[in-house]
């Protein structure tokens, strides 16, 4: 195997199983690169200063950050346990949730400013606020 194979193969397989890595990871090498939110998750006790692009992905972003969100179905949607709570001024700006959205955020007995994070995308009105992300549960062993 020449270098530049395996360099090519282990890139390849890098993308395909963790894009948000690839992702970010670029982005923290690239001084020059200019974030247009700067917002802050509250999870387990710990503020969390991030800084993002305006139309990502929150969960992704959340994530990326290696803030811990509670999920199932990896940001798809379908398990209703990403949900955080926005501030009230921020949650009014936000698009409104759609039915499906609606639905899983009252199965999990989320508050009424709660959105299921892989359903938002970041935008400029988050820059300066705080997002609280619940505390995942943990089985007891």
């Amino acid at each position: 195997w020449s270098s530049d194979v395996c360099s090519s193969d282990l890139m390849q397989c890098v993308r395909r199983l963790v894009p948000s890595v690839v992702k970010y990871s670029t982005r923290m090498y690239n001084p020059a690169r200019f974030f247009g939110v700067e917002m802050t998750f509250k999870a387990n006790g710990e503020d969390v200063e991030v800084e993002c692009d305006a139309g990502e992905n929150l969960f992704e972003v959340a994530v990326g950050n290696d803030v811990e969100v509670k999920n199932s179905c990896n940001g798809g949607g379908t398990c209703g346990e990403c949900w955080m709570v926005f501030p009230k001024d921020v949650f009014d700006k936000l698009p409104k949730a759609g039915e499906t959205e609606q639905g899983l955020l009252k199965k999990m007995g989320a508050p009424a400013l709660a959105r299921l994070s892989c359903q938002v995308k970041t935008c400029e009105c988050m820059s300066g606020k705080t997002i609280e992300v619940p505390l995942p549960k943990r089985s007891e062993e």
